[in-house]
């Protein structure tokens, strides 16, 4: 964990970084690294996350503002490899969708409107909303999720729920899609969680990282921490 000072001398800030390898049939197919932001309140405030591939070949960043939404947070997704730039962004207060082909005007749409039957999330918003509402998820049990995609203007329809609270404080959660098409896929993610560290510790389900092919593919991470 390290302090270090930012524009106001009277602030200081946490940084948190960790890792993960995402491996394919015990293959290893790309890394992650994380590097997240909090105030000395310990309130999360930006992450920044690489992707490389094996050689060291940057494949994709996302830079996350936490400040408006930790579940439907501010970001820009560099896609390196296609050249696009997409994400959300506030203006007044109003999630706006944008994305950018290579060469061409950016395109923009509003969010969805926000509703109290399912909890809207986009980007790495669901791993921080887990973190920052761990004891609500789990008393919930299960929640119903809308993931939007602002790189097509579109959204899935997910459920979280726990699956089981494994020993030395892991619990275990499910992400089952709804969508038919998706399911073809991965019909849930996995991801275990440290509850007294509030930690990630795996995931396996679909990726944000497209294959070699550009096709969809399912991945097994592992993670680990500073400290």
């Amino acid at each position: 964990l390290l302090i270090s000072p930012n524009a106001n001398a009277n602030v200081q800030t946490k940084t948190v970084r960790y890792f993960g390898e995402a491996r394919k049939n015990d293959q290893i197919v790309y890394s992650e690294s994380h590097e997240v932001t909090y105030d000395k309140k310990n309130k999360l405030l930006k992450s920044k996350t690489l992707y490389k591939a094996p050689d060291g070949t940057t494949l994709s960043e996302i830079e996350s503002d936490f400040r408006e939404s930790h579940s439907l947070p501010a970001h820009i997704v560099k896609d390196l490899a296609s050249k696009r730039t997409y994400g959300i962004r506030y203006e007044n207060n109003e999630g706006i969708m944008f994305h950018q082909n290579p060469e061409e005007t950016e395109k923009t749409k509003p969010t969805p409107t926000q509703n109290e039957d399912e909890l809207f999330v986009a980007a790495e918003g669901l791993h921080y909303y887990i973190l920052e509402n761990f004891d609500l998820v789990l008393s919930e049990q299960k929640i119903p999720i809308r993931f939007i995609l602002p790189s097509v203007f579109d959204y899935f329809r997910f459920n979280l729920q726990v699956e089981k609270e494994m020993p030395d404080e892991i619990v275990e959660f499910s992400v089952k899609v709804k969508s038919f098409w998706l399911k073809l896929f991965a019909p849930k993610m996995i991801l275990r969680y440290n509850k007294a560290q509030k930690k990630l510790l795996y995931y396996k389900g679909l990726s944000n990282i497209r294959d070699k092919n550009g096709d969809r593919q399912v991945v097994e991470i592992n993670y680990s921490y500073d400290n």
